[in-house]
Parts: structure tokens; C-alpha cells; sequence
């Protein structure tokens, strides 16, 4: 059976594909030969050279390593002929063309057997080689143009033995390019089917060409599908993979018995599987899009052309295509709906990603500051936090983007069925009816008015209850839009806002990076001019000297010479001796600028106090012995024998009948009643106590009483006649807007008028409160719907639209309007003077502690002294009694010879030392204010506080104005406790706004003392300091200090630890102390524990 299979003429069996462009030329270059006959080894010797690359690499353009540009080679004449046929065999043309090389044959056998076989002269020196080497050259650039650069050189110049399977087609490469060039043919199938439509201008040929157009747009669905299933196969098995795998691991580690070097290797294997299972949901994820992507631009294409057929045709004769224009609008909206949640899928996958790179980032930058890494690395660390946290944004922007167009092919696909069930309807009421002859004019007219009377359709009103569902859908829809927009707006508003302050940092930054580069540029030209002047006096001294070589006799030169100033002469008693390091210089030496050397020898530390240790020789026995057990307690009484009771079913209870004030809840218990007095159990004896305060337990337990569920608000109006037109007063978008707000609104106008009248929350919310004010009728849409109430008949007046008698309704509340604005604003006080009072205390209370802080002036102390140390012999900067505080976000900059620490950590060190009584400990306490303190107190400003003030003043008088309005116009019976609660709020509103206004102001006068305190100076072009210049000086000071005092808190702590161990040591080792554990069955032992038993009893 198998070799008749393998016999088959049909059979592919050892057949293989082959590359279609195996031999295909992606550029064209100019290729030029060579030939000559060499003739010590009777062969011709070809050269090739590529012509277009050795003039790119003459203008530089190809670099080393770029592909060969020159073969050569020798070629006998046998070889030559047997390329040809090569040759001859891809081109069949070349056959004439290859020139008569005979005479260069070598002489074999046969010349010697027939002499007349070589016609040409045996001297080579006769021979002519030129004309042959020429016609060789021409014959392969004729190869060349035919045959192929490619086929060519690999047939002459081949250099290894290449694999056949390098010509070979790829089978899965082979495949989804087939699949492709599928999927495109039914592409351009269906693209000519679509612009063929111009051509019908009758509707039966367009209704011909839409069924083609199905036909082919389920080829293309058929297709994509089979390709894209095609793709997603690879990454479904490897998901399923990946999970058994990771599933046997799991298993691995919770039942078998491991060691710990396995169990961490499987636990590393179980992640990299994870993380292949994850990568394969994602790829899966794309492909997904990519599918729907498809699908969803072919029916946008369908549903564009069909719209533009519908403005060719009239009514009657579109009304057939109708239903698939529908259709189409159902399946666009469905393939664009499925997707774009495939799409949010992707989104949401691409933050979560980035949001465990930025906490992988955060926490790998928390191990490097605690292994005190360079600022370099900090500083590009930063950068990748901030390009990570705008490819969140951006991301999350992309999501909500994404969300949208969900919400939006949502609604089309419940437009889409809305506008189907209506066609349906206006079907239904449009279709004829026939009724057979009537002879009666009489029964001719019951007739007709029976049928006017009579109810719609059953199929009508199904039809009209999925549409009311439909509606409400959409207005749920529109509402979730309206929180996703809110949503959207706040991150934008956020990043700007973030945004701002970046910048305005950088700007911060960027100054005070400019002011030390001016700096610097000072002290380079201050060197610079030391450097001339000691080259001027190099100078002069040198000719002085040769003057007095030259000039031998008696002369006196006289320099003029300066007086000392005082504070050179009385350096001994400036505050720097507190941190000299040299002793002090007698009377004899002359002074010296320069710092005393530091000496190897440490100052002699204050011996600790002797720590008391107590050494035990065994653990002490317990002081208390254990209780005892508590004796056993007395069981639950036995249960009565079945028929004990001699109970009686027509007997009267004993206990009278008890009736609650209200319905309380059930206990389902079994009831047991006596007859006998004399019954021995405990139900007998036992007398029920009174209940003293019932209302408390009619309160707790009483049954929940069931209110009525409240209908929506647009379900108390009342239903509209079918027969009668609506009439409408608003115009189409007001009118929408206000029923999809009525349609949100599950209450009653009585719960509205209540809520505003009394001033209560508890049933309407101030969102719903604010919406309605929002939404209330202008003058002119109240205007028209007065008049049409008071001009009208009741009739007319019940056909009003559902909008419009709301905004009647609402407006027939007494000053909704100034009630409501006044209710909402009592809010937005809260809010805004909550908000200022904050800002104020965080200004206060740093200025406060920037001024009172005894702690900050030790400190300050400390950076004034080691910095006139430093600046000493410098008349410019030393000798200085207060520094700019510019200065202290730099001193972290300044680093010792070593680079081991800076200038900070010494400050820190040397506080901790001779200021700390309590460094190391518990007890300690950080010196400066809280950095986050500093940095909250930057972002405020003055100018945005004073205009909140301002703002809120402003809009208080105007609720004040409203207040009394209200009052002016509501009637004793609508005035209270509106007006009571509005006077008081209004009354407190100003006591805190006055209170807070005089906070604000003694704010300002209080960072105008800290100005003034630390003599700042407002920037060139500024009229004062701002309070983000002073407060972000310090936050860097205050940040840097802090971190470098807790590492030094620290090591403080451990030297002390390690101190009093080692004062153990010697302790123990003095003593000689041995310490046994001790026998606890021993006879001593026993013997102790009860002399301590008996004690302690």
C-alpha cells in the first residue's frame, strides 16, 4: 500500500519548496573583468572588480567590513566550457556567444595520435592572447546582464560549499505568507465590490452588489480568521506550557521533601515560567487587536459607502436596504466595541508594567542611598523616575481615551436597537388594516370609534418597554461618561500642576547653579591675579638682587610698612579657638595664616562610669508557684423525660398575654408550657423579671417597617396621549440634557422642595442640589413655559414634554434659585477656608521655628565658625559675622581631601558630639525643623492666598445679599429654619474669615521677620523675597542634614554598644567567672525549688 502511495503521479513526497527571489538583486552594481592567459600555469586568469562599491569607498561612504569587492581566479579551458554550459543552461541566448578558446588547450594523447589535430603554432610566442582574453571579458558582461550578477560570481568565485537548505522556503514562513497574500486578495475583493456601488443607478443592481459585498466580507472575516488563529497557536501552547509546568513545580514544592538550594532553584524556575505564561497572554493580547483592527476598518468602509447609496435613493426605495444598513451599524459598533476593550486590555497591561518598573526603580534606589552611592547616579536615577511617570500619564491618558470610545460604542450599539425598534413601531402603526363590508352606516361608525378607543398591541407595547430600557440604559451611559471625563480632566489638571513645579524647581535650580558658576569664575580670576602679583614682586626681587650684585656700596633701602589691624592682632580671642586643633602658639612665634597641622593624636575621651553587671550562676526559680487546676463545676441540669410535664393541649397559659407598642421580630423557639406548680424543673421556679425601659427594646428589635420604593422623577408625570403631539418648549439639546438629569434622579419634587426649604442633606445630596441649580430654566425658557401654563387648557397643559413641566415644577419652588446657591456655597466656605487655614499654619509655624529654635542657632553657629575657619587669611570672605543661606544647599558639595565625607557631615558629627548630651540614644532629638515642613511651606504663595481672602470676602457678601433676599420674599411659612441656619452660618463665615484674614497677615509680617532675621535680600528684577526662595534653601539644608545625622546616630550607637561590650569582657575576664548549667534533677536543685516554693507560699 505505501510504495502504491509513494508510485503516485500526484505524490509530493520528497518535494520541496524553493525560494521564488533566491536570485533577485536588491541593487544594481557595475561589475568589470579582467582576463588574461597566464602561461606558467596554462590558465586564464580572471578578475573580477565591483566598480560601484570602490567608488563609494573613494567617497567614504562604505565602511570595513562592508561585502567583497574583487574575486579572482584561474580557470583552465575545460572549466571554462563547462561554465558555460552552466550558463547555457539559465540562459539559452548565451549559447553564440562564448568565443573559440580551442587553441589553448593542453596537448593530451590524441595530439600525438592525430598530428593534424592542433591547428594552432606550438610557439606561445606566435600565439595571440589578447583577442581571446577580450572576447572572454565581453562574453561575461553579457552573463552578467543575462543571467544575473549573483549566478554569476557564485559559479565563478565559489569560496565554500553553501547549504541547499539555504534555498530552501521556511514552511511557517511560507505559510503565513500565503495566509497574507489570502487575506489581501479578499481585501482588494471586497474594496472593488465597494467602489463598484457608483456604477448602479438602479436600487435591485445595488441590492445585487450588497449581497456580493456579505459574500465577501465573510471570505475576508473567514480568512483573517484562520490567519490570526494561525498566529495566536504558538503563544496558546506556550501559555498552557508554561502553566503545567509551573503547576508540577508547585506541586514539586508543597508535597516532596527538598532542600534548600533545590527549593530555590524551583522556585527561580516557577517565576521564569510565570513570566513566559505572561509574556504569551500579552503577545495574545496583540494579536487580538490586531484582528479586531481588521475587522472593524472593513466595516467602517462597508457602513460609509452604504450611508453615501442612502443620500442617492429616495424614502420608498431605500426602505428595503434599511434593515442592512441597521445590521451594519450593529456589527460595526460590536467589532469596534470588542476592539477597543481588547485594546483597554493592552493599556491596562502596559501600566501595570510601568508601574512595577518605577517600584522595582524606587526600591532599587532606596538600596543604593542606603549603601551611600554617588549623587551622579541618583541624579540619572531621577531622570528614569521621570520619564517612567510620563509614560504612566501618557498611558493612563491612552486608557481613559480607550474607555471613551467603549462608552461611546456602547451607546451606538443601543442606538442602533433603539432606532430598529422604532422603524418597527412606526411599522407596526403604519400597516393597513381590511375589514370586511359593513351595510350599517350606525356599526360603521362603533366601529371606528371602538377601534380609536382601543389599546395599542401587545407586540406595540413590548416593543415600547425594551426602548424605555434602552433609554434608561443610555442615560446610565451618558452619566458614567460624565464621571470618566471628570476623571480625565483631574490627572491632566494633576500633571500640569506637577509640571509647574518641576519648572519652577529647575528655575531654582538653574539660578542658583548660575550664581555658583559666577562664583567660581571669581575665584578663577582672583587666582589668576595672585598669580601676576607674585610673578610682579618674582620680578622685582630679582632685579633688586642683581641691583645690589652690580651696585656694591652702603645704601639703605626703606619699604613702607602697614600696621597690623586689630582683629590680626587679636586673633587669639576670636570664637574659632573652640574648634582649634594645635595648641596654642606662644608669645615668642610668630603668627602664621595658615591652620594649625592636625595631629595623629585623638583628644582623650571622658572614661565611661563603671557599668554594674550581674552575673548569674543559674536560672533563678520561679517566685510564684503555678495554680492549681479549678475544680471541677457542676453540669448543665439533665433534661426533663419525655411526658414529664403532663402538659394539656385545651389548658389555659399561665403568664397573661403581652402586646408590644409595635411589631417586633420573631424568636423561634420552642415553647414549653406547665400546668403543675409543683413541677420539680427550673422552668417551675423561675420568675421572669419586668422589663424596665421597653422603648429602648421596641427600638432595638422591632420589625424594619417596608417603605414604599420611590419611582424615578420622569415616572410621576403624567403618561402622554398617543394620538396628541408632545409639545416642546426647549430646544433638542436642553431638553436632552435636562431628561437624562431627571432620568439620574430616583426622588420626588416634595424631597427637592424639603431638602432646599430646610437646609437638610440627608436626603438630597449637594451634588444632586448642584446639578439642579445648574440646570434650572433661564429666564426666557421660564418665560415660555409660564405663558403656555397660564394661556393653555388643562389638556394642553398635560401634552407638555417631561423637561419642561420639571423646570416648572422646580421653578414653583419658593427661591429655589437663591436658596440653592446659597446652600452650595456653604460648602465651597468650608472647603476654601479649610484649604487657607492650612497654608497659613504651615507658614506660621516654620517661620516660628526658624526664629525661636535654639537648636537651628547652634547649628547656624556651627557653619558661621568652621566657614571663618576655612575663609581665614581671606580678606574677603573671613572675618565674617553671618553668611547668605545660599550657601547651605552647597555645603554638601564641600568634600575633604580624602572625598570621604563633606562639610555637612562633619557639622552633623560635630554637633552630635559636643552639643548632643543624648547622641546615640533614644533620647535624642533632631536639631532642625521637619524638611517636609520647609518644602510644603514653598509651595504657598502670598499672592494666591490674598486672592482666595479676597475671592471668598467677595463671594460671602453676595450669599449674605441672597441670604436676605430670601427672607425678604419667602412667607412665614417657608421662612424657617432656612433663615435661622443661613444667619448663623453666615455670621460664623465671617467671624472665620476675619479671623483668618488677620492669621494671613500676621503670616507675612512673620516671614518678613524671618527675612529681616536672616538679612536675605530680594533677586535682581524682584521687589521682595518670596517665601519659595527662603523655604526651599532650607529644605535642602534641612534634607541633607537630616539623612547624614541619622547615619551618624547610628554609628554613635553602635560605638557605645560595642564600648560597653567590650567593658563586659574585661569585667568578666578580672572576675574569672565560669558559668555551668546546672542539673535540674539534682538533689541541691529539688531541694532549693522547694525551699523557694515554701517561701514564697
Amino acid at each position: 500500500m505505501d510504495s502504491v502511495e509513494l508510485d503516485r503521479l500526484d505524490s509530493l513526497e520528497g518535494w520541496v519548496a524553493i525560494k521564488s527571489d533566491i536570485f533577485e538583486e536588491e541593487e544594481t552594481f557595475k561589475l568589470g573583468f579582467i582576463v588574461q592567459w597566464n602561461v606558467i600555469e596554462s590558465k586564464f586568469a580572471v578578475t573580477c572588480h565591483n566598480r560601484t562599491l570602490q567608488r563609494q569607498k573613494r567617497k567614504a561612504e562604505v565602511s570595513v567590513g562592508d561585502p567583497q569587492m574583487s574575486w579572482a581566479g584561474l580557470f583552465s579551458v575545460s572549466d571554462l566550457k563547462h561554465i558555460h554550459q552552466q550558463f547555457t543552461c539559465v540562459a539559452d541566448v548565451l549559447g553564440g556567444c562564448f568565443p573559440d578558446i580551442s587553441g589553448f588547450e593542453e596537448s593530451n594523447i590524441w595530439d600525438l595520435l592525430f598530428l593534424n589535430r592542433r591547428s594552432c603554432p606550438e610557439d606561445d610566442s606566435e600565439r595571440d592572447f589578447d583577442a581571446p582574453c577580450r572576447k572572454l571579458e565581453k562574453y561575461f558582461s553579457t552573463a552578467i546582464d543575462l543571467c544575473g550578477r549573483k549566478i554569476v560570481l557564485e559559479t565563478l568565485f565559489t569560496q565554500d560549499e553553501r547549504d541547499v537548505e539555504e534555498y530552501f522556503e521556511n514552511l511557517q514562513e511560507f505559510k503565513k505568507t500565503t495566509m497574507q497574500e489570502e487575506m489581501s486578495r479578499a481585501k482588494s475583493h471586497l474594496r472593488q465590490l465597494l467602489q463598484s456601488h457608483r456604477s448602479a443607478d438602479r436600487m435591485v443592481a445595488l441590492l445585487r452588489i450588497y449581497e456580493a459585498e456579505d459574500e465577501a466580507y465573510r471570505d475576508l472575516v473567514a480568512v483573517a480568521t484562520s490567519f490570526f488563529q494561525y498566529l495566536l497557536q504558538p503563544f496558546r501552547d506556550m501559555r498552557e506550557l508554561a502553566c503545567l509546568y509551573k503547576i508540577e513545580i508547585l506541586k514539586s514544592l508543597e508535597f516532596e521533601d527538598l532542600g534548600p538550594k533545590r527549593i530555590a532553584a524551583l522556585e527561580k524556575e516557577a517565576e521564569e515560567w510565570r513570566m513566559k505564561a505572561e509574556d504569551a497572554a500579552a503577545s495574545i493580547q496583540d494579536i487580538t487587536v490586531t484582528y479586531f483592527a481588521q475587522t472593524s476598518k472593513a466595516l467602517a468602509g462597508m457602513l460609509k459607502q452604504m450611508e453615501e447609496d442612502k443620500r442617492r435613493f429616495g424614502p420608498a426605495a431605500w426602505a428595503s436596504a434599511a434593515p442592512r444598513l441597521e445590521k451594519l451599524r450593529f456589527l460595526f459598533a460590536k467589532e469596534t466595541l470588542q476592539h477597543m476593550r481588547a485594546t483597554e486590555m493592552c493599556l491596562s497591561r502596559k501600566k501595570d508594567t510601568i508601574k512595577e518598573r518605577l517600584e522595582n526603580l524606587l526600591r532599587r534606589d532606596q538600596n543604593q542611598r542606603a549603601d551611600s552611592r554617588s549623587a551622579f547616579g541618583d541624579g540619572r536615577q531621577q531622570d528614569t523616575v521621570d520619564q517612567l511617570e510620563l509614560q504612566f500619564y501618557e498611558t493612563q491618558l491612552e486608557l481613559y481615551d480607550a474607555r471613551f470610545e467603549i462608552l461611546k460604542n456602547e451607546e451606538q450599539l443601543l442606538v442602533a436597537q433603539i432606532e430598529t425598534l422604532r422603524r418597527q413601531v412606526k411599522e407596526l402603526k403604519e400597516e393597513v388594516v381590511y375589514y370586511d363590508v359593513c351595510e350599517d352606516q350606525e356599526e360603521l361608525q362603533s366601529m371606528i370609534h371602538t377601534d380609536l378607543q382601543q389599546a395599542d398591541s401587545p407586540i406595540i407595547s413590548q416593543l415600547r418597554r425594551r426602548l424605555q430600557s434602552l433609554e434608561s440604559k443610555r442615560g446610565s451611559i451618558c452619566s458614567r461618561r460624565a464621571y470618566l471625563r471628570n476623571k480625565k480632566d483631574q490627572c491632566i489638571e494633576a500633571h500640569e500642576q506637577k509640571q509647574l513645579a518641576g519648572k519652577q524647581s529647575s528655575m531654582l535650580l538653574s539660578q542658583h547653579h548660575q550664581v555658583h558658576l559666577k562664583r567660581e569664575k571669581r575665584k578663577e580670576e582672583e587666582q589668576k591675579r595672585k598669580q601676576w602679583v607674585d610673578q610682579e614682586r618674582e620680578k622685582t626681587l630679582s632685579r633688586l638682587r642683581s641691583f645690589r650684585e652690580r651696585r656694591q656700596g652702603p645704601y639703605i633701602l626703606k619699604t613702607p610698612q602697614s600696621r597690623k589691624c586689630p582683629s590680626e592682632v587679636s586673633c587669639v580671642s576670636q570664637p574659632m579657638s573652640i574648634i582649634s586643633l594645635s595648641p596654642s602658639t606662644s608669645p615668642e612665634e610668630p603668627p602664621s595664616i595658615r591652620p594649625a597641622p592636625r595631629r595623629n593624636k585623638t583628644p582623650k575621651k571622658q572614661q565611661p562610669k563603671d557599668i554594674p553587671v550581674q552575673i548569674y550562676s543559674a536560672p533563678p526559680p520561679p517566685s510564684v508557684p503555678p495554680p492549681p487546676p479549678p475544680p471541677p463545676g457542676c453540669g448543665p441540669p439533665p433534661p426533663p423525660a419525655m411526658g414529664g410535664f403532663g402538659q394539656k393541649v385545651n389548658a389555659a397559659p399561665r403568664k397573661p398575654v403581652v402586646e408590644p407598642a409595635c411589631p417586633m421580630k420573631p424568636l423561634y423557639w420552642n415553647r414549653i408550657q406547665i400546668q403543675d406548680n409543683n413541677n420539680n424543673t427550673l422552668w417551675g421556679s423561675l420568675k421572669e423579671p419586668d422589663i424596665v425601659n421597653t422603648n429602648e427594646f421596641e427600638d432595638l428589635f422591632s420589625k424594619a417597617v417596608l417603605q414604599q420604593k420611590k419611582k424615578p422623577l420622569s415616572d410621576t408625570y403624567e403618561k402622554k396621549a398617543k394620538t396628541k403631539k408632545i409639545i416642546k418648549l426647549l430646544d433638542g439639546k436642553r431638553s436632552q440634557a435636562v431628561g437624562i438629569l431627571i432620568s439620574s434622579l430616583h426622588l420626588e419634587m416634595k424631597d427637592i422642595q424639603q431638602a432646599v426649604l430646610n437646609v437638610d442633606n440627608s436626603v438630597v445630596d449637594l451634588e444632586t442640589i448642584e446639578a439642579l441649580y445648574e440646570n434650572r430654566a433661564t429666564g426666557d425658557e421660564m418665560d415660555k413655559i409660564t405663558k403656555h401654563y397660564e394661556t393653555s387648557k388643562e389638556d394642553e397643559v398635560k401634552l407638555l414634554d417631561k423637561p419642561e413641566q420639571f423646570l416648572y415644577e422646580l421653578s414653583q419652588i419658593p427661591d429655589f434659585a437663591g436658596r440653592a446657591h446659597c446652600i452650595i456655597f456653604q460648602s465651597v466656605f468650608r472647603d476654601t477656608i479649610s484649604s487657607i487655614h492650612r497654608k497659613v499654619q504651615i507658614i506660621s509655624s516654620t517661620c516660628k521655628a526658624l526664629l525661636e529654635c535654639k537648636a537651628l542657632q547652634d547649628v547656624i553657629g556651627l557653619v558661621l565658625a568652621f566657614g571663618n575657619y576655612m575663609n581665614g587669611g581671606n580678606r574677603t570672605r573671613g572675618q565674617a559675622d553671618g553668611f547668605g543661606l545660599e550657601i547651605l544647599p552647597k555645603l554638601k558639595d564641600v568634600k575633604s581631601k580624602d572625598n570621604r565625607i563633606n562639610l555637612v557631615d562633619y557639622v552633623v558629627l560635630y554637633h552630635l558630639r559636643y552639643f548632643d548630651q543624648h547622641a546615640g540614644t533614644d533620647k535624642s532629638v533632631f536639631p532642625l525643623p521637619e524638611p517636609q515642613d520647609f518644602f510644603q511651606a514653598a509651595q504657598v504663595k502670598f499672592d494666591d492666598l490674598t486672592k482666595d481672602v479676597r475671592k471668598l470676602k467677595k463671594d460671602l457678601t453676595a450669599c449674605e445679599k441672597d441670604v436676605q433676599k430670601v427672607c425678604t420674599n419667602s412667607s412665614e411659612e417657608h421662612l424657617q429654619p432656612f433663615k435661622q441656619k443661613m444667619e448663623a452660618f453666615v455670621s460664623e463665615a465671617q467671624k472665620e474669615h476675619s479671623d483668618e484674614e488677620d492669621r494671613l497677615n500676621a503670616a507675612q509680617k512673620s516671614f518678613q521677620d524671618v527675612v529681616n532675621y536672616f538679612g536675605l535680600k530680594p533677586k535682581s528684577g524682584e521687589k521682595e523675597v518670596a517665601p519659595s526662595h527662603v523655604f526651599l534653601l532650607w529644605y535642602e539644608f534641612c534634607n541633607d542634614f537630616r539623612n547624614s545625622w541619622v547615619r551618624q546616630s547610628k554609628n554613635i550607637s553602635k560605638e557605645r554598644l560595642k564600648e560597653a561590650q567590650e567593658n563586659i569582657k574585661k569585667i568578666t575576664a578580672e572576675k574569672r567567672v565560669e558559668t555551668k548549667k546546672i542539673n535540674a534533677h539534682s538533689l541541691k536543685e529539688r531541694l532549693r525549688q522547694k525551699e523557694a516554693n515554701v517561701s514564697s507560699s
